[in-house]
């Protein structure tokens, strides 16, 4: 079983990302100074521009050797 971690902060940096296979988007955001990856395929790829410059709370978990957010909602 993976472990899951949390993290907040504000995302600050967001950059597009080749799409899925799919053809869904993916992102790289910075959180709080942490460098993050959304998975292929998860409907965070299309909400995650929403929370830009915003406080966030996420939980994430190393998948393939990237720190990946599998949950993201407003912190405030």
């Amino acid at each position: 079983m993976t472990k899951t971690n949390q993290h907040h902060g504000v995302l600050s940096d967001l950059e597009r990302m080749p799409s899925s296979r799919n053809g869904n988007p993916r992102y790289r955001a910075v959180i709080g100074g942490e460098l993050f990856v959304t998975r292929p395929d998860s409907s965070i790829g299309y909400s995650i521009s929403n929370y830009r410059e915003k406080g966030v709370r996420i939980e994430w978990r190393i998948i393939r050797d990237q720190r990946t957010i599998v949950r993201l909602e407003s912190a405030a």
